[in-house]
């Protein structure tokens, strides 16, 4: 008893297992760091056991207890420790709130306020909630699943569960690094799979690796890059009940170890065996991506519980601001409604952009007991679902692949027609989400609200939208939102408001979100005076830039640009840099994923068979990075026949067709781990935990509304970071050559010839296939452009009878890969005689071209059947001289 008193007394009461409480050491290393500011570990570890060793505790056992809270505490962001010199400090940081969505707020940080000590074993103190918390989510970043899947050469939006699977099925392909020889160390059997996590003999160390055999009986190891992934496999496989009894030979990555002492309770010091609750347990589920049986997501908050929870027949307008958990709240409505038994392919949900559609598509999937039913929505972008209803009209043939604009006016048409086949079409509809619908205008504003006028009256509809983010509305000279169209449309619809903040990691950011928000808000001030306000707040809320361009910053980050000839420059420079690069190309909507050409190139008549399929695609090299069953599902969802095949002449022609659904097109171009190069316009809706923001001094619009629409594109620019805004560069913009392209340009002054640098890949640029005579086959084309379907190279133009040929610049020579439109050449001509004042002809050579992928393309055989083949995406602005 004495004992215990005097535990108690020095704050270190003893827990069930007769150690000091776990929160109370915690509680008095925080107390003891937060009086230094900065402490040696040593001396605080010493500090702890004399403490313990006064109360007749074994300091052996409570020195471990000690590593481990420390290792908690520095994982969750409660305290930083670092290394320098060989020696450990821990680190005081700043204060903040992190919701759970589970009750209480979590206290991180220096807080002198402790929260109330809830849990013996937890060693995070607790609040209620705060306004001004920051999402879990957003402060612990979900698993490396898309990177991991990148580095092994896996399909994007691959579900983790099929991760292991998948790389089985790759195994056969020398796209993956196989290792041979020494006998590796085995560190985790799956029996059930028949995998192995292993580490394996390199030089003087050992690498992690997955081994197993594959479908020739053979041994195969394949290299890991970082020593976490395999922890973040065995994950994908076990699923959430793997930290119950977590594997001590494969180390637990930081950011899992994080959301663990969040949710959960370690069972003793070696935190290799946790408990969780029910409801702690469906948000680890959650944020692991890999969902539990009859799991739904959580609300977190009322106003998101309300959009989630309302009847399916719910007409709702849904105000979200920026971080306000908009596409969660979307997901998670679309996940509770088919939980309830509604029908997936009766679900229509129409985005902005082919990015949002994919992303919104797999997190459904998420959310869903049956993962696959997310596919039998029908998700798709407004130009999409317009040539989806021209296409059943029979008038989408008449459409060309880039007149966008023409296949909404002609579904609006048709849409106000009240067609009977169209009606009975929409007819099957029992619940229609509007995303981002703050940025339709003109036509396509008109086309979205006939379509709601056409549905049922017991057909529920979710719009989704902020004023404050409508950066298109000047195009049309509009000023009213979609709101004012949907005052006339019967039942009438209920507005709820989504403005707490889940995304802002940081106070600075969250200031600038809800004064930018209040600013354009304002009807007592001058546009000017709102644009100079809302720029100014973005240099205050911003980390100044670390150099030109802030190309330093990495991994999860956006490079935004407010014009296409600024993109256009920064990505040359990445280029020629030989930095890794991934975009998104504003003016390329058609580019389709190589892998459908690369297996249907053989592919004879109108239709192909499963096994036809199966055998080309299997034989890939290198493998296309995604299950041959998955690519077969996805061509079989896309235009599969009544007898089991995949109808070529379909898929053809929506390849063909100006807005190609997102299971077709390419969305980002470049490896997914590298940053994004955008326009802001293009990273509506996307989010990063960094964003570099190329800031103009001053704005170019005169008109009040145009320099409203530039105030909003800043506003929007700035919002889709989570941590932390930089401001970057301004590069040098370029000129704009009249015509239909509206290609960048740029004449260079440094030299007494005539020259300038060009713009190149824009649509329609490259012929659909190589055609002249001494060009190689047609299959082996294919196949160079197949092995660097994902590669960055270098390219050489030479002048041909008016057209450019397209040749990869390899060590060993040029190998034809296509051809350039006379267009091009067209656009040089012009570019010249602006130069020049005279007719003058462009360089019979171009170098400074690169090759950033390829795409799938179609034409016709001579029986007019359709001919599947490559062609390359090009980028950059070489420089043309003229004479």
């Amino acid at each position: 008893m004495e004992s215990e008193h005097l535990a108690g007394s020095i704050g270190l009461p003893s827990d069930e297992a007769g150690l000091p409480a776990r929160s109370h050491v915690a509680d008095a290393i925080r107390r003891y760091v937060s009086a230094r500011r900065s402490a040696d570990f040593s001396e605080v570890a010493a500090w702890i056991n004399a403490l313990a060793s006064s109360a007749g505790y074994s300091t052996g056992a409570v020195d471990a207890r000690f590593r481990s809270i420390c290792k908690q505490l520095s994982a969750v962001g409660d305290l930083s420790l670092i290394e320098n010199g060989g020696k450990k400090y821990l680190l005081a940081v700043e204060p903040m709130t992190v919701t759970l969505g589970l009750g209480p707020d979590v206290l991180l940080g220096d807080l002198e306020d402790a929260g109330p000590l809830l849990d013996a074993n937890s060693v995070v103190r607790k609040t209620v909630a705060q306004d001004q918390s920051v999402d879990l989510f957003q402060h612990i970043p979900p698993p490396p699943w898309p990177s991991i899947t990148d580095r092994l050469g896996l399909a994007e939006g691959l579900r983790p569960a099929s991760i292991l699977d998948s790389l089985r099925e790759a195994s056969s392909h020398s796209s993956l690094q196989i290792n041979a020889g020494s006998e590796p160390q085995t560190l985790v059997e799956l029996g059930s799979l028949q995998v192995r996590l292993c580490n394996v003999p390199e030089g003087e160390g050992r690498v992690p690796a997955v081994c197993f055999r594959d479908g020739a009986a053979n041994n195969v190891c394949l290299r890991l890059d970082d020593p976490d992934d395999l922890a973040w496999l065995y994950l994908s496989h076990a699923g959430p009940a793997g930290v119950k009894d977590w594997p001590e030979q494969l180390g637990m990555p930081e950011r899992l170890l994080a959301i663990l002492t969040l949710l959960s309770t370690p069972e003793d010091d070696s935190l290799n065996r946790w408990s969780f609750g029910e409801a702690s347990a469906e948000t680890f589920s959650e944020w692991l991506g890999i969902p539990t049986p009859h799991g739904m997501p959580v609300p977190e908050d009322r106003a998101q519980a309300e959009v989630i929870e309302a009847p399916i027949d719910a007409r709702l307008l849904i105000a979200a601001a920026p971080g306000s958990g908009k596409t969660w709240t979307a997901c998670s409505r679309i996940a509770k409604l088919i939980g309830g038994g509604a029908v997936p392919a009766r679900i229509l949900v129409v985005s902005f952009t082919r990015a949002a559609v994919a992303e919104i598509r797999n997190r459904i999937a998420g959310f869903l007991e049956h993962p696959d039913d997310a596919f039998a929505i029908n998700i798709q972008t407004l130009d999409s679902l317009a040539w989806a209803l021209n296409s059943g009209a029979g008038t989408a043939s008449d459409l060309t692949s880039a007149d966008f604009e023409a296949g909404i006016r002609g579904a609006l048409k048709l849409l106000e027609a009240d067609e009977d086949w169209l009606l009975d079409e929409l007819e099957r509809y029992q619940h229609v989400v509007i995303d981002e619908a703050q940025d339709l205008t003109g036509d396509r504003r008109s086309m979205v609200l006939a379509l709601l006028k056409c549905l049922r009256k017991d057909c529920g509809i979710s719009v989704f939208h902020d004023p404050a983010q409508s950066i298109y509305h000047f195009v049309e000279g509009e000023k009213a939102g979609i709101e004012s169209g949907l005052n006339a449309i019967e039942p009438a619809f209920r507005t709820v408001e989504l403005f707490r903040n889940y995304r802002c990691k940081s106070q600075k950011l969250l200031d600038l979100f809800a004064e930018g928000r209040r600013l354009l808000d304002s009807d007592e001030m001058q546009p000017i005076e709102i644009f100079e306000r809302i720029r100014n707040e973005i240099e205050t809320a911003a980390e100044p830039a670390t150099s030109q361009h802030g190309r330093t910053v990495g991994g999860d980050a956006f490079h935004l640009f407010r014009w296409r000839g600024q993109l256009t420059s920064a990505i040359n420079q990445s280029l020629r840099a030989g930095q890794p690069v991934r975009t998104r190309l504003p003016h390329h909507r058609t580019l389709i994923q190589p892998w459908i050409s690369a297996a249907l190139q053989s592919a004879i008549g109108e239709s192909i068979s499963e096994k036809e399929f199966l055998e080309a695609y299997t034989s890939l090299q290198p493998f296309p990075g995604r299950p041959s069953q998955q690519a077969w599902a996805t061509l079989r969802r896309v235009s599969g026949d009544e007898r089991g095949g995949v109808d070529l002449v379909r898929l053809a022609e929506m390849m063909r067709s100006s807005a190609p659904v997102a299971e077709l097109a390419i969305a980002d171009i470049g490896p997914r781990s590298a940053p994004l190069l955008s326009t802001i316009h293009a990273a509506k809706g996307r989010e990063a935990e960094v964003v570099v923001l190329s800031l103009a001094g001053t704005t170019r619009a005169e008109e009040a509304e145009k320099i409203l629409e530039e105030a909003r594109v800043l506003y929007v620019g700035a919002t889709r970071a989570s941590k932390e805004l930089r401001i970057g560069a301004y590069p040098k913009g370029m000129k704009t050559l009249r015509g239909v392209r509206k290609r960048n340009w740029r004449a260079l002054t440094a030299t007494a010839n005539p020259a300038a640098y060009v713009e190149i890949g824009l649509p329609d640029d490259v012929e659909a296939q190589a055609s002249d005579k001494g060009a190689q086959d047609l299959a082996d084309i294919n196949f160079h452009l197949w092995r660097r379907s994902e590669k960055i190279g270098r390219a050489v133009l030479t002048l041909r009878s008016g057209r450019y040929r397209i040749s990869l610049d390899q060590d060993s020579g040029k190998i034809p890969v296509g051809w350039l439109s006379a267009a091009f050449t067209s656009d040089l001509r012009m570019i010249g005689k602006e130069l020049t004042g005279k007719d003058v002809s462009p360089s019979i050579r171009i170098e400074g071209v690169f090759v950033i992928g390829s795409s799938s393309v179609v034409s016709q055989d001579a029986s007019k059947s359709p001919r599947f083949s490559l062609a390359p995406i090009l980028a950059g602005t070489p420089l043309v001289f003229f004479h």
